[in-house]
Parts: C-alpha cells; sequence; structure tokens
C-alpha cells in the first residue's frame, strides 16, 4: 500500500472540513517503505507476430484462411487459389496445397501446410555434411 493509498483511507473517513494530526515518525516510516519496495516490473510488449512466424510454432490442428496463409507464405492470396488447383500444381511437380472447404471457403491447418512446404522445397545448395576449414600461412 502506497503513501497516498494510506492517506486516501484516513481521509475518506473524516467529515467535511475535519483536520487530520499524524505523527512525524509515521509519516516517515511509510515514506522509507515506499522507497525500499522494489519497482514494479516493466511490462514488455511483445510485437504481434505475423503469420510467416506464427505457422512454424502454432498447434498443427490450427486453422487459416486464405489471407492468413499468403502472409504466412509471403505469396499473394491469387497463388494461394492458384496452388489448390491440381493442374496448376502438377505443371510444376508438386502437389496441391491441401486444404478443405467450409461453408465454399478455403481452409487450411497449419500441419499440413508445413508438410507440404517441406516436401516441396527444391534444395538448391544443400548443407554440408562436414566443413574444413581451410587456412593459409603466408610467409
Amino acid at each position: 500500500m502506497t503513501v497516498a493509498d494510506r492517506l486516501r483511507a484516513i481521509v475518506g473517513s473524516l467529515p467535511e472540513g475535519a483536520a487530520v494530526t499524524l505523527p512525524g515518525d509515521a509519516l516517515r516510516a511509510w515514506l522509507e517503505a515506499e522507497s525500499v519496495a522494489p519497482p514494479a516490473p516493466a511490462v514488455i510488449e511483445a510485437e504481434p507476430s505475423t503469420w510467416r512466424e506464427r505457422l512454424w510454432t502454432c498447434p498443427p490442428e490450427t486453422r487459416l484462411g486464405v489471407h492468413e496463409l499468403a502472409e504466412a507464405l509471403d505469396r499473394s492470396a491469387d497463388f494461394v487459389y492458384r496452388a489448390v488447383d491440381a493442374k496448376w500444381s502438377a505443371k510444376r511437380g508438386r502437389d496441391p496445397l491441401p486444404c478443405s472447404r467450409l461453408d465454399g471457403v478455403l481452409v487450411f491447418t497449419a500441419g499440413a501446410i508445413r508438410r507440404w512446404l517441406e516436401a516441396s522445397a527444391v534444395i538448391v545448395n544443400p548443407e554440408p555434411r562436414h566443413v574444413q576449414l581451410h587456412t593459409r600461412i603466408r610467409a
């Protein structure tokens, strides 16, 4: 309880125009206790994460709409609609984007999208199995 809270509690029950006398020692003790009290912890507000981050951290059964998935893939909504099409995907040598329809609206689950991304990725430069450092000694 702060000094202000204690004073409000005292003054709150007094009639209009009443005077209050407080011992100086009591006020000093209250002020001392308030200055010794640990400061309130700082509240750090995290920036809201984007779907690009949340796609990999949310539970696999999390449902996404076309626009959330487009944000997560850093693609347009048009890309999402095309990637669902089996013919379009076959031309590109991959499976169509897994989805379902709920009242005519495309719905995606995060787990299925993560598996599709891992299966559809084309590795251009594979991660080296072992790394050797070559040092040159200059004479």
